[in-house]
């Protein structure tokens, strides 16, 4: 057990400090050890108190009840005493026997402490005479690489700095962008004004809200939206997800100059009205002959 041996010296003796220490610890180990005992003997006295208490009171009520009956006047006075009385002690009993253990107990906490507490100074005496802490320093400085790891602490704490500062950055410019947003938001809103001037100047064709949406109608997907002005049946797109090529050939009238011809052929008489699908064929050719036979005249 001779550890401390190597820090002889002319001061102190390694030794006896030794035997100090060993004889403290035992101390406080055979202490802790009695208190472990004594609140063991607490648990059982209280419980056997307890429990050959309650029994005993109990087969005393009925050997009184079975003797007695339930007439009053028959019970003396020792009777009377006994199941008046019999409660009372058994609680006195086990209040004294607490009483008695947690004094004990207390006492050889007490005492663990002070032997704790001079285990302590003696360590720190120890400590003191051999140059414990700056001994303890130099190695955990020098044999464990304090010094770098003091150079990679700063250095983390510099980039740990640097990305602080640039969630701030961030963070700014997020609320700048929802700032921006919420303004154009805004900006987007339409009011009741605007109805008004669409209605005198014209609605914007280019809008989307004035654009028809081109759904394919074999697989009924989103292929955008038809340019200005145009019908989306008259669109010609290949849908990319199903293949399906939409869309008809536009005719030469647009439905604007149709609705405009039959809007005028309404307002006129109808004896005016000609039906150009029954004019006979055989009056055109004839006619066309005879223009083609007086140019040749003419020749």
């Amino acid at each position: 057990m001779g550890w401390l041996s190597f820090l002889k010296s002319k001061d102190f003796d390694p030794s006896t400090f030794e035997k100090e220490l060993s004889a403290l610890s035992s101390k406080i180990n055979k202490n802790e050890r009695s208190i472990g005992v004594f609140k063991y003997h607490q648990r059982q006295s209280k419980s056997f108190v307890l429990i050959y208490g309650v029994f005993g009171y109990f087969f005393t009520l009925v050997y009184l009840l079975i003797k007695n009956g339930l007439e009053f006047h028959r019970y003396d006075h020792l009777e009377i005493g006994l199941i008046v009385a019999t409660p009372i002690l058994i609680t006195l009993i086990i209040k004294i026997i607490t009483l008695y253990f947690n004094t004990r107990i207390n006492r050889i906490e007490n005492h663990i402490e002070h032997l704790k507490q001079t285990h302590e100074s003696k360590i720190e005496e120890l400590k003191t005479k051999t140059n414990f802490q700056s001994t303890h320093a130099l190695l955990t400085r020098f044999a464990d690489g304090g010094d770098l790891n003091a150079q990679i602490d700063e250095e983390l704490l510099a980039k740990q700095k640097q990305l602080e500062e640039f969630n701030k950055l961030s963070l700014e410019g997020n609320n700048e962008s929802q700032r921006f947003n919420a303004y154009q938001g805004e900006g987007n809103e339409r009011h009741w004004y605007d109805t008004i001037i669409d209605t005198v100047v014209g609605a914007d064709e280019l809008s989307p809200n004035n654009r028809y949406a081109l759904i394919c109608p074999n697989c009924s997907s989103h292929n955008g939206l038809a340019p200005p002005g145009q019908l989306p049946e008259f669109v010609r797109y290949i849908c990319p997800r199903c293949g399906l090529l939409n869309g008809k050939e536009q005719p030469l009238e647009t439905p604007l100059e149709k609705s405009d011809i039959e809007s005028k052929g309404q307002n006129q008489d109808p004896k005016e009205k000609k039906d150009p699908v029954s004019v006979p064929i055989e009056t055109i050719e004839t006619k066309q002959a005879s223009t083609t036979g007086s140019s040749r005249r003419k020749e």
